[in-house]
């Protein structure tokens, strides 16, 4: 069954499920992060005023088994972009299906968003080092036994986010999966992806372990990537933070502050 043979399925069981079976709410739900900074460049003495993101979400659900999500970022150094648009269908308690433009399913650290930065910016990881989004489909599998283990891999396009509709920029395919098991208040996390962005294959692993409760937030990542054939050196990636931080209630605020990091 084709992609596109595919989303019509989809809705159509969502159009034609009886007004009876369906008691969800169907109001989006709207949330948003805008980062204002000025900056100053030491050496020159030069400083501005940027809007680094004004970003913009919803998510619902049209059905008990189908919800979607949807990113914008409204100025982003001065740009509109789009960075997400998806629909998922669950297919069992276990197992679901989601199809459209996200995050490809590797890596930790680059999944922070401007809402939950730790730091005034992203790391080196999160921004040069694995920073994909592309259009494609992935499988989520939350594997029934007694330790929470939860199962990610998807295929996707091998152009970019601006190329849907460039045949000769999407010949092949980019894949990526990832494994997340959480053993009280440790979570591991494991993941292999691979591109083909120019002439060369790049492979890329990853692997993260991180500690919470309350206040305190500590975690470590690795990532190793290479190039087949030897076309360029490998490079090898480490982020390691810990952060203590504790709500601090203001009026109709809630804040956090970190203490120490």
């Amino acid at each position: 069954m084709s992609f596109r043979y595919f989303t019509l399925a989809l809705l159509l069981a969502a159009a034609l499920r009886s007004p009876a079976q369906d008691d969800v709410d169907h109001k989006p739900n709207i949330h948003g992060a805008i980062r204002s900074r000025w900056e100053m460049e030491t050496n020159s003495g030069e400083s501005r005023f940027q809007v680094r993101n004004a970003r913009l979400t919803v998510d619902g659900k049209i059905a008990p088994t189908i919800d979607y999500y949807a990113q914008t970022d409204l100025c982003d150094q001065g740009k509109m972009k789009i960075l997400d648009a998806w629909g998922r269908l669950h297919l069992t308690q276990s197992l679901a299906i989601q199809a459209g433009q996200f995050r490809m399913p590797f890596g930790v650290e680059s999944f922070r968003s401007p809402s939950n930065y730790l730091f005034a910016n992203r790391s080196f990881m999160g921004k040069i080092m694995c920073n994909y989004r592309k259009v494609g489909a992935k499988l989520i599998y939350n594997v029934p036994c007694s330790l929470p283990l939860l199962l990610e891999a998807g295929a996707f396009n091998k152009g970019t986010i601006a190329t849907h509709d460039e045949w000769d920029k999407n010949n092949g395919y980019s894949y990526a999966g990832k494994a997340i098991l959480t053993l009280g208040r440790f979570k591991l996390t494991g993941g292999a992806m691979t591109i083909k962005p120019e002439d060369s294959r790049i492979y890329m692993y990853d692997g993260a372990v991180t500690w919470e409760n309350s206040h305190i937030l500590a975690a470590a990542e690795y990532m190793y990537e290479h190039y087949a054939d030897n076309g360029h050196d490998g490079a090898h990636s480490y982020c390691t933070y810990v952060d203590y931080h504790r709500p601090v209630k203001i009026g109709m605020f809630n804040l956090s502050f970190p203490e120490k990091s």
